[in-house]
């Protein structure tokens, strides 16, 4: 079998170039951030990278890592109201302190590139990811006898988990309470994984022939073993160059699309 490498960059270079021809919209994307974590930053000047590349106003509104709730959720609502910002980026995850989800609440859905309050006019940039790799590889979910998501995190197991459902595609979860998970991955034909911890997904239990999609940071797959077992895989994705370059692409398609 032939590997299928998944050129994020390439895939993400084709969607950025689409976006040229759009009517360009108005407004400002902001994102919000209480971290200054060395993966927040390496998230947020990808964001910036592409929003200077297509000329979108783009700021980055630091907070302190010791914010309180009330003032976060006052400076997200204040932002979400200011008529000259199109788009809200939360750079997740906030301090243990901070109560996300109440946070998240303050947001307008119409300026909410990442659907994080699931009422947004656009889809999870992970789902999208999904689907447009699903969509090169002549793929979709109903084509895959098993799907496999590991793990349930907010940004990636969760909206993929109700994207499925809302298709009507059976999927298994493999999480922390999962009491066989070799077994789990062999019986998948697709994995879709981004938990964020390398090891968790067992490359050498993956059948013959199976997809691995993993949005991962560090990567969910060891990458040494990716490349020793890749030429068993229908497609998969590589970190870096693999889901992440995708998402930052499918966020600006997001930000086209809200009204």
């Amino acid at each position: 079998m032939i590997p299928s490498k998944i050129d994020g960059d390439g895939i993400a270079r084709d969607i950025i170039g689409s976006l040229g021809g759009r009517p360009f919209p108005s407004g400002e994307l902001v994102v919000i951030s209480c971290s200054s974590s060395s993966a927040s930053t390496v998230f947020i000047s990808r964001k910036r990278v592409v929003a200077e590349s297509l000329g979108i106003p783009f700021a980055v509104h630091v907070m302190p890592s010791d914010v309180s709730q009330a003032d976060l959720e006052r400076h997200v609502a204040d932002v979400s109201r200011d008529s000259r910002v199109r788009a809200i980026i939360l750079q997740l995850p906030f301090p243990a302190a901070i109560d996300r989800d109440a946070v998240i609440s303050r947001i307008d859905p119409r300026k909410d590139i990442d659907n994080l309050t699931g009422q947004a006019p656009v889809e999870s940039p992970s789902v999208l990811t999904v689907r447009e790799i699903l969509s090169r590889a002549g793929r979709t979910p109903a084509d895959f006898e098993n799907i496999l998501v590991v793990g349930r995190g907010f940004l990636v197991g969760a909206p993929i988990i109700r994207w499925l459902a809302s298709r009507g595609v059976s999927y298994s979860l493999l999480d922390i309470d999962t009491p066989d998970p070799e077994s789990a991955i062999r019986s998948a034909d697709l994995i879709i994984s981004g938990v964020g911890k390398t090891g968790v997904v067992d490359l050498s239990a993956v059948s013959d022939g199976a997809g691995l999609i993993d949005f991962g940071f560090p990567p969910d797959a060891d990458q040494a073993s990716l490349a020793a077992h890749a030429h068993r895989f229908r497609f998969y994705t590589p970190t870096p160059h693999g889901t992440g370059p995708i998402l930052v692409a499918k966020l600006f398609e997001n930000f086209y699309r809200l009204s």
